[in-house]
């Protein structure tokens, strides 16, 4: 089930016989059609999911929360404030070194909610919670149940033109782009450049605007939004390779800050901070990085946040950021909560 950003229905694909088609690169997008459901790093284990959109139906948003606030109680129950200091520093020191420029450095949540909450109910309150964000409830045998509310474009298709956007800087509350911090600044400009000279092989006609700041559910970002046309003959899978992972989830540069991440990070990404959306539908394309989402079991869900770390950076002002983005996913299981972290 997914609904677009500032749509009234959403779509529902269902799984067809067999499964979802499984790639095992980006690439092996070129040429597809159907809803995409895409990891941070393909593997055997965590391929590129593909739904084919014959079969696709529409369902009308209701116009009340599915589920109302303080319905059931959330505990956290995650000893992962002494893990993410060991990670920190970890990374930290390598962008101290000089070995990156950026590095992104991700935690989750584990938490338990006190009665079971249908994964279609918890979809249903998201769309309500987030008009403006891009909601996806995906769920396979191969991934497991995700849930997202992702306000990050990956690539779009506007009529013939392409369009992506650097996003990157989070801040709490409402206040003006003045009170933006040096460090965020910092961290979204690395992100436009990096967008900017992706483009320039495969692009022409770019244009850029921003950054501006924009409204996430209760966090600011710094957005810079670049459109473009693809150089002839060069493919969806071929921008999508070029583009993902970017530096908002990634680092720079890129394939250097990826295997670090996969050899140090302790979570295991997953799908988080990959993509999802449509590729080649009825000729269009909207994907979105999988970023504020959470894996649900049952009663059981791991809820995925991450930061982009600069030398800068300092280890609890990173920490107070993840916490503030898991508030997206932890408003959708409730509003009350009794979390019990390490300290």
């Amino acid at each position: 089930m997914f609904r677009l950003p500032g749509a009234t229905e959403c779509f529902i694909v269902r799984l067809p016989v067999g499964g979802p088609e499984k790639l095992h690169s980006i690439g092996a997008l070129s040429g597809k059609s159907g809803f995409v459901f895409a990891p941070f790093c393909p593997s055997e284990e965590y391929p590129v999911l593909l739904f084919a959109t014959n079969e696709i139906s529409t369902l009308p948003l209701p116009s009340t929360e599915m589920l109302q606030a303080g319905e059931t109680e959330v505990v956290c129950r995650d000893d992962g404030r002494r893990r993410y200091a060991v990670d920190f520093a970890c990374f930290h020191k390598e962008l101290v070194a000089g070995n990156f420029a950026k590095l992104v450095l991700s935690r989750c949540c584990e938490v338990e909610t006190a009665v079971s909450l249908s994964p279609e109910s918890l979809f249903m309150r998201a769309c309500n919670l987030y008009p403006s964000m891009f909601v996806a409830l995906i769920s396979t045998p191969e991934s497991g149940t995700w849930l997202m509310a992702t306000p990050e474009i990956l690539v779009e298709t506007v009529g013939t033109e392409y369009h992506t956007i650097a996003l990157a800087g989070t801040m709490k509350g409402r206040r003006d782009a003045a009170d933006w911090s040096l460090k965020n600044r910092e961290e979204q400009r690395y992100v436009a450049a990096y967008i900017r000279e992706c483009l320039k092989d495969v692009a022409v006609d770019i244009t850029e605007q921003g950054p501006q700041t924009v409204w996430a559910a209760d966090l600011l970002h710094l957005r810079s939004d670049f459109t473009f046309h693809l150089n002839d003959g060069l493919t969806i899978g071929s921008l999508l390779e070029v583009l993902h992972p970017t530096p908002a989830v990634c680092g720079l540069p890129k394939d250097k800050a990826r295997r670090f991440i996969l050899s140090n990070e302790r979570v295991m990404r997953k799908y988080y901070s990959g993509f999802a959306g449509i590729t080649g539908v009825c000729g269009k394309t909207q994907l979105y990085v999988t970023l504020r989402c959470m894996q649900i079991d049952g009663r059981k869900c791991r809820l995925y946040a991450g930061g982009g770390l600069l030398p800068s950076s300092t280890e609890q002002q990173e920490w107070d950021e993840t916490e503030a983005k898991m508030q997206t996913m932890m408003r959708c299981l409730c509003a009350k909560q009794n979390t019990k972290n390490d300290v």
